[in-house]
Order: structure tokens, then sequence, then C-alpha cells
């Protein structure tokens, strides 16, 4: 009999603070790269403020937006996020969250979630003060 492994997301992906909240005015917030070498695909997951079809967020490769990788937020607020599975090799391996303000909103912390990579487990959490922190917890006790 085959024994079962145990699934926890912390260790199954690696999570990446890519750039910090903005203050609300208009123009381009370009985070910073993620290099999604060794892995099958990304994440990307941030907020906007206001919602208008002029704030948009796209993911950028090699310094051109991918096909078909634009979000408009329906509702202020509003979480969005871009998946790409498998990015395509000829123009790099790194790839950046852009949101383009033509009204004027601020835009939360951008972070990517790489997915399905090479080495396991990840380790998520780091002491830089930009960061990310947390623990897992496996069926614990109430205080």
């Amino acid at each position: 009999m085959k024994e079962v492994g145990v699934l926890n997301l912390s260790t199954e992906v690696k999570i990446v603070k890519l750039s910090s909240s903005t203050t609300s005015t208009t123009g381009t917030v370009e985070s910073n790269p993620i290099d999604t070498t060794g892995y099958e695909g990304c994440l990307f997951l941030t907020s906007i403020k206001v919602s208008d079809p002029a704030n948009i967020v796209k993911v950028r490769q090699g310094g051109k937006d991918l096909a078909d990788a634009t979000v408009v937020t329906q509702h202020n607020g509003q979480a969005v996020y871009v998946e790409v599975h498998l990015p395509q090799t000829i123009q790099g391996k790194e790839l950046r969250v852009v949101v383009d303000r033509g009204v004027a909103t601020s835009v939360g912390d951008i972070y990517a979630i790489l997915h399905s990579g090479r080495r396991r487990p990840e380790v998520n959490a780091t002491d830089a003060v930009d960061g990310i922190i947390g623990k897992l917890l496996v069926s614990p006790d109430v205080v």
C-alpha cells in the first residue's frame, strides 16, 4: 500500500511580495519582476481601490504585454488576480505586473505565488522587512 503525502499549500508554493502598496494617483505601477525558472506557473494577486475601465491590471514578459492578460475590477477595493501557466520562454522567464491607472486610485501590495515547482518543500518565511511571515498548523488544539 502506497503512503499518501500530506498537501500543505504553504509548502507547495513560493509566495513573494513584489511591490508595496501605492498612494492614490494616476500613472503606471510596475512590480519588481519574478523569475519563473523551475515553476510551471505563477499567480499574481493585488487589489485596486477605485474600479474604473481605465484602471487595468496586466502582466508583461520581456517588456511586452501578454495576450489576454488584462483584468479590470468590477467593484471598488476588489482583489485582482492573473495566473500565467507555462509561460513561453522565448521572451525570458521573468514576469511582472503592470497597473495602468487612468483614474486616480491606489494599488495594494502585489504578490506572486509560484506553483508546481521542481523543488519542495518551499520555505516562505523571510526576515526581510518587506518579506512574508507565517506558520503551518496541523490539527491544532483550541485555546
